[in-house]
């Protein structure tokens, strides 16, 4: 079965989307939905699908098999339940949504309807990633001692003013953790498991905002290691996000997505991975990837056609929000 799709929404990341589905042969964009009706007309335009009338339009379509939400973060709870009810897989930007209790409802939904939800989480498709997820379920670094999340990025105040949502609580969800920070969270959950907060501090130290553009966590794993997490988006110019795992037999120092140092018994190694995303992200939110996008969504379309499991389900894609929601409750 051929799979065709239909985004919600417009944007910026929406386009990342579609530019994606170009690259998938066995799936189709075929249609896209806004509340502004004259950006949705020239987004249709621009790819040559169907610009639906209505959210409820589109999800009624039976030629629609998946719905790609790429709307604000308070949305994606009522509208990826929308459309699970309405019989369509979804892909769903991330945060899934913005509470715990949010992310709970899309799970039962998509185990009461039997449709897929995944949620972006595309660092967890990159090749160095994978590497190191593999060298640590092998226990290569030995017993991990401490882990340490830094993502100093920096927004500009424009950022926020020429947004009527970006910023706020009840649709942003939060700030540098909860928008800008949630790709590394899911990064530290997804390696090294889900930890406890046992301190935190959350603020709006630079911008005008009701929520964080600066937070620091202490957490603590299952196996008594010790993990750092800090985000912003008030530390300019902006720099790359690095994870550092240090184990009792090696470290590994993960920048973005890249393998910057690996250490395993005293030897320094090169495993030859390269990355992918442009790093300019810490200081321009207009940059984006495409390929680790295109690996997950296409994950997704052979899931739905039965051809492989779902490498990020619902269940995943809670982890991080949880973590975030977590530090900002503590």
């Amino acid at each position: 079965m051929h799979i065709n799709v239909g985004i919600l929404g417009c944007g910026n990341i929406a386009r990342t989307h579609a530019d994606c589905f170009e690259n998938i042969a066995n799936a189709t964009l075929s249609g896209v939905t806004d509340t502004n009706h004259e950006s949705c007309k020239a987004f249709a335009d621009c790819y040559g699908v169907k610009a639906y009338e209505n959210y409820d339009a589109m999800i009624e379509d039976e030629n629609i098999h998946i719905v790609s939400i790429c709307i604000p973060s308070g949305f994606h709870e009522e509208t990826a339940i929308k459309a699970l009810r309405a019989g369509k897989h979804v892909i769903v930007e991330k945060p899934m949504a913005i509470t715990s209790q949010g992310c709970d409802a899309i799970i039962r939904a998509s185990e009461e309807t039997g449709c897929m939800v995944t949620v972006i989480s595309q660092l967890r498709f990159s090749d160095s990633i994978k590497k190191i997820k593999i060298l640590l379920d092998e226990g290569k670094f030995g017993r991990i001692l401490s882990a340490d999340l830094s993502m100093k990025y920096w927004r500009d105040s424009s950022y926020y003013t020429e947004s009527n949502w970006k910023g706020t609580k009840n649709i942003d969800g939060g700030g540098a953790l909860m928008n800008q920070g949630i790709h590394g969270v899911d990064l530290l959950v997804h390696l090294l498991g889900e930890p406890q907060v046992v301190g935190a501090k959350t603020k709006a130290l630079y911008h005008n905002i009701e929520v964080d553009d600066l937070s620091m966590a202490i957490v603590e794993f299952e196996n008594g290691a010790l993990g750092s997490i800090q985000a912003s988006t008030c530390l300019n110019p902006g720099f790359s996000r690095k994870l550092k795992i240090y184990g009792t037999d090696g470290y590994v120092v993960i920048c973005e997505d890249a393998i910057e140092e690996l250490m395993l018994d005293g030897k320094l190694f090169d495993l030859g991975v390269n990355t992918v995303t442009n790093h300019d992200s810490a200081r321009n939110h207009m940059v984006m990837e495409t390929e680790l996008h295109t690996r997950q969504i296409q994950n997704m379309v052979n899931s739905v056609q039965g051809r492989e499991k779902l490498y990020i389900d619902a269940n995943e894609g809670k982890k991080a929000v949880k973590l975030i929601c977590d530090i900002y409750n503590f």
